[in-house]
């Protein structure tokens, strides 16, 4: 059968092969991977073996996504019709396949238990989320963009303004040095001129003399007598050799001064001219403004064929004695299991301290604080964080050996509830908001105002991938996006004394009753629960992915300092 030109017009497959005339079809199944017309349909719908199948009309078929029609549902390796899924291997298998490749494999579903909510699953959801987001993200990087081409406008002008403006300077500063260079070339010239004309007003005065003389010799000749020519003649000579002598005292060897006016121009501006080749150097600098990203969405879906909750059961492993402080009451609140496999166990009492246990329960050490501490979480492999509200910080440890490696804060409130994110970040509970913090440069990314939860107390922070749970004071279980915004809310009557959260690898939420004395755990979705029975008083628990582990502390009992808890292997 031609897969395409539905939507021109498709004949009835059965009718086809029965050789009757040409039916138009109306409807397709998509089990049968075939068109029928409403007469074959009603009888395809009529029969036992078929009456489950999927039936569409033929007119929607043609609105499927063309990569959806080409899918198969049969196994590639035997060409059958897959029938399970692996979620293990994330792929499809019939039952052949189960026997042949994935016997060992602890997460194959049949398709039928997770079709019927596949258009309601939470990978439906993160896809959707994750198109809403990336449209989200691109449209404000998109906004960002544009308001930075309207910043380097307005910093274009203002950068002309400022050369404009240093331009002036320029001038003004080159007009001071002009009118400082003329006013010296002109008191040069002053001075000198001066100096000259004073020479020529003497050898004016000393020529007048000079004609003096030359007008009393004249007189003498003409009417002096002989013997007083002769007494003249010495007495003009002597008046004449002194003029003479002060003539050579003022030109010294015959020789006249020639003035010569010099300029020396100011080496650095004349530099300028050859060195400078603007008034400003123009350049951009880079700087980064702390934006929430997307992911890669590759390997980060899970296909929501994650185990039936009402699957999920407890098999009591190990009871766990915790040895108590020779100091006072205990009263254990947090617990934690380490990749390595120690258990810790917070203390909120006076005793102000940390209980490590290694995996065979014996006795490690104690961690002592300077003040109580509150929430405990796993910031990676080799480290943890411990909240300390009263000195308003988180101190960080090594988790081999415990020691202190640094602090983060003091921070502006008291700090409590804490929950590791992703990478570096780490969610942080304060008295006015959830702060999104890198602890390794102790900067702050992001926060919630509680507000935002309508004044509702909350406690037991947890996150898993993208989402933040938390539980209320009115004992309700949220779930919310990275910004707040509510996902679902879980209430139930069996839900009255809510204590401690965490999340399997699915997204399944765990919490404990602590008048019910049971685990309680929650579908990813939010829809679904189921009571894992327990015993009383439970105060805290914790899942251990990696394990498949859940470690449930029990209450202190304060009338013989015992305190324990319970580990449970999941099923």
């Amino acid at each position: 059968m031609a897969e395409g030109g539905f939507q021109d017009g498709l004949i009835c497959n059965p009718c086809d092969i029965m050789k009757k005339e040409n039916v138009h079809a109306t409807s397709w199944c998509e089990n049968c991977n075939q068109a029928m017309c409403s007469n074959c349909i009603d009888h395809h719908n009529a029969f036992i073996g078929t009456k489950c199948h999927t039936v569409i009309p033929l007119e929607d078929k043609g609105k499927i996504p063309k990569f959806i029609l080409s899918l198969t549902q049969l196994c590639k390796e035997h060409d059958k019709v897959s029938e399970f899924y692996c979620n293990c291997h994330d792929r499809p298998c019939c039952v052949q396949c189960v026997t042949d490749f994935h016997q060992q494999c602890s997460k194959v579903v049949p398709f039928a238990d997770i079709l019927e909510e596949a258009k309601t699953s939470t990978a439906l959801n993160q896809v959707e989320q994750s198109v809403s987001d990336t449209l989200k993200t691109i449209n404000e990087i998109t906004i960002n963009r544009r308001e930075s081409i309207k910043a380097l406008d307005e910093q274009k002008q203002i950068a002309l303004k400022k050369g404009e403006s240093f331009r002036k300077k320029i001038d003004l500063f080159l007009d001071r040095v002009h009118d400082t260079f003329t006013k010296d070339v002109q008191s040069v010239h002053a001075k000198q001129v001066k100096e000259i004309e004073k020479e020529i007003y003497i050898l004016a005065q000393r020529g007048v003399k000079i004609q003096e003389i030359e007008e009393e010799i004249g007189r003498m000749k003409q009417f002096s007598t002989n013997r007083q020519t002769f007494f003249g003649i010495r007495h003009f000579d002597e008046m004449l050799s002194k003029e003479i002598s002060d003539i050579l005292k003022a030109y010294e060897k015959g020789t006249i001064k020639e003035l010569e006016m010099e300029i020396k121009l100011n080496k650095k501006l004349n530099d300028c001219i050859y060195t400078v080749d603007t008034i400003a150097d123009v350049s951009v600098q880079t700087r980064t403004r702390q934006h929430e990203f997307l992911k890669s969405g590759k390997g980060h879906l899970t296909i929501s064929v994650t185990e039936n909750i009402d699957r999920i059961r407890l098999e009591l492993k190990k009871e766990i004695v915790i040895p108590p402080s020779p100091i006072g009451n205990t009263e254990l609140k947090r617990c934690l299991i380490l990749s390595d496999g120690k258990l810790l166990f917070l203390d909120f009492s006076d005793n102000m301290r940390l209980v490590v246990l290694d995996s065979e329960r014996n006795r490690h050490k104690d961690v002592k604080f300077p003040v109580k501490p509150f929430d405990i979480d796993m910031i990676s492999d080799k480290k943890i964080a411990v909240s300390l509200p009263k000195l308003k910080r988180i101190d960080i440890y090594e988790s081999k050996t415990f020691n202190y490696e640094k602090c983060i804060g003091p921070l502006n409130t008291k700090c409590y509830d804490i929950s590791f994110v992703s990478n570096n970040n780490l969610a942080v509970r304060t008295e006015k908001e959830i702060v999104i913090i890198d602890h390794s440069v102790c900067s702050k990314i992001r926060s919630i105002s509680l507000s935002k939860f309508l004044g509702r107390e909350i406690s037991y922070l947890k996150f898993h991938k993208d989402k933040l749970f938390f539980i209320t004071d009115q004992c309700q279980i949220h779930c919310c996006d990275i910004d707040g915004d509510k996902i679902w809310t879980f209430a139930s009557e069996d839900l009255s004394d809510a204590r401690g959260l965490s999340t399997d690898s699915n997204g399944n939420v765990y919490t404990v009753d602590r008048q019910n004395g049971c685990v309680i755990v929650i579908s990813a979705d939010g829809k679904k629960s189921k009571l894992l029975p327990s015993v009383l008083f439970l105060n805290d628990l914790y899942y251990d992915k990696e394990r498949k582990k859940v470690l449930v502390m029990l209450a202190s009992n304060n009338e013989n300092n015992i305190s324990s808890a319970l580990l449970y292997n999941v099923k």
